[in-house]
Formats: C-alpha cells, sequence, structure tokens
C-alpha cells in the first residue's frame, strides 16, 4: 500500500477553519501524499492550495463540492481534477450569490426570535462560501447556544426556526458541469447522507464514483460501498470531509494506489 491520501478537505474559502495554503502545510505535518480542495460551491482557494504543494512536495488535486437534490433528497456532489470553466464558474457564484440570500433570511429569522446577530459577527473570509456552520459559530460565540450541536437543533436545523432551505443543483447537472470542467463527478459520503440502499438511483446520471472511505463509515459501509462500485464499474474515492475542527487529516484504507486509479479512469473519459 502507498502513502495515504485524502480527497475530501475544506478551507477557510468555505466552511474549514485553516487557510488553503496552511491546509497544505497541514496536510504535509500529517505525511499524507496528497489532498483535494472540496470547498461548497468555490475554486477560490485552489491556486494557493496548489502553490503551497508544489512548495511542500504535495500534490493537490483541484476539487470542488456541490449541494445537490436527487428525488427532493439531498445529495453532494464531489468534483475532482476539475479545470476552470466558464459554465462551472457562472453556476458557482450563483449558488454563493443564492447562499448569501439565505444567510441574511436565516439572520432576520433569528433577529425576529430575539437573537441580536449579524453577518459582521461571522468569521467567514471575504467572498468565500458562508453556510450555517459560520453562523452555528456565532451563536455560540453569543451564549445564544452550548455549542455547534445546539445551535443546529435549536435554530438551524431542518424545520427549526430559523432554518432557510438551500438552492441545491439537480444532481445530472452537477455531473455533466464537472465533466465539462475535466473532472470526475463522486457521490459523497453516501452512508450519513442516508444514500447507500439508494445508490442504484446514481447510475443514470453518470457519476463516476462514490466515497467509499469516510470516518463516517463503519466496516460495513465501507463493504457495502465497495461491492456497489465494484459490480457497476464505478471509482472508489474517499476524504476525511477535513474542517480544521478537531477532525484529523486522512482516512484508513486511502492510498495512493486508488489516486492513481482515479487519474487512469479519468484518462479513459477523457478520450
Amino acid at each position: 500500500m502507498g502513502r495515504i491520501i485524502d480527497l475530501h478537505t475544506h478551507s477557510q474559502c468555505s466552511d474549514g477553519a485553516l487557510s488553503p495554503a496552511a491546509l497544505a502545510a497541514a496536510a504535509s505535518r500529517a505525511g499524507l501524499r496528497a489532498i483535494a480542495i472540496t470547498d461548497h460551491d468555490t475554486l477560490d482557494g485552489l491556486a494557493a492550495a496548489a502553490e503551497a504543494g508544489r512548495a511542500l512536495g504535495i500534490e493537490v488535486v483541484p476539487g470542488v463540492e456541490i449541494s445537490c437534490e436527487l428525488a427532493g433528497r439531498e445529495a453532494h456532489i464531489v468534483g475532482l481534477f476539475i479545470s476552470p470553466h466558464d459554465k462551472l464558474c457562472e453556476r458557482l457564484a450563483q449558488l454563493r450569490r443564492n447562499r448569501q440570500i439565505r444567510m441574511a433570511r436565516m439572520l432576520e429569522k433569528l433577529n425576529c426570535l430575539g437573537i441580536d446577530i449579524a453577518l459582521s459577527d461571522l468569521k467567514v473570509q471575504p467572498a468565500s462560501s458562508c453556510g450555517r456552520p459560520h453562523l452555528a459559530e456565532a451563536l455560540v460565540a453569543k451564549g445564544a447556544a452550548r455549542d455547534i450541536a445546539d445551535a443546529f437543533q435549536r435554530f438551524l436545523g431542518d424545520g427549526a426556526p430559523a432554518y432557510v432551505a438551500k438552492q441545491r443543483l439537480a444532481v445530472d447537472e452537477a455531473v455533466v458541469l464537472i465533466h465539462d470542467a475535466g473532472g470526475l463527478a463522486i457521490l459523497a459520503h453516501p452512508g450519513p447522507n442516508g444514500w447507500l440502499p439508494d445508490l442504484q438511483a446514481f447510475i443514470p446520471l453518470g457519476l463516476d464514483g462514490v466515497e467509499v472511505y469516510s470516518p463516517k463509515h463503519g466496516r460495513e459501509a465501507v463493504r457495502r460501498a465497495q461491492q456497489f462500485c465494484q459490480v457497476n464499474g464505478l471509482a472508489a474515492s474517499g476524504g476525511s470531509d477535513f474542517h480544521g475542527n478537531g477532525d484529523a487529516l486522512g482516512v484508513e484504507g486511502m492510498s495512493d494506489d486508488l489516486l492513481e486509479e482515479l487519474r487512469s479512469r479519468l484518462q479513459r473519459l477523457r478520450r
């Protein structure tokens, strides 16, 4: 087995705690061979992470994570090995604008609940992809919630008083955008999202692979996802979904052998 890799991480450009360069440095310190930067709805951190990775001798795979919907259910699609593409960049910019509108509506709902909180209270980088985790941290800092979990349960979770639905892309649209940008489309963390029993629904949509390896997957989930990929000719991928808030980089079972398999699949797809 080769060196460990991690193909699902987040930086400050979305809801991670580290800058893209600091994320590459953390991966280097952890002894990783490669990481993918897969921020939510943005490519902004890719150039800085790649530059830092080159200096540190660690490969940085350019990626993105897109919130999608299939049959009324949420699904997340990770794009790997992507290049900036007009259609993808325009669609991601639209999603980020919708995130800002959504955030304003959630802040308004919280204010109506008597919680004095403003956008300036959120620890979010300029032009980054803001989301509920940023707002949850602000609620904890304000003393309105005990911790992140409490903030989601009482205010921000689905159906909670300050919840506002997020605009999502159809899975097939996200797959086309990723393919047009020269990348592979991977279903992210199917176990926690409840998709393991229904993976077959993604086959007609052009999916290239599934995140088999995840800290949130037990052995049975890994086995089921592996078997699905083998039976249907899909690639196995995975990652820690690292955000830098006490979680660790790298996933057991994820080696650079898998990275080369993904790269080979990408070359076949491009041909």
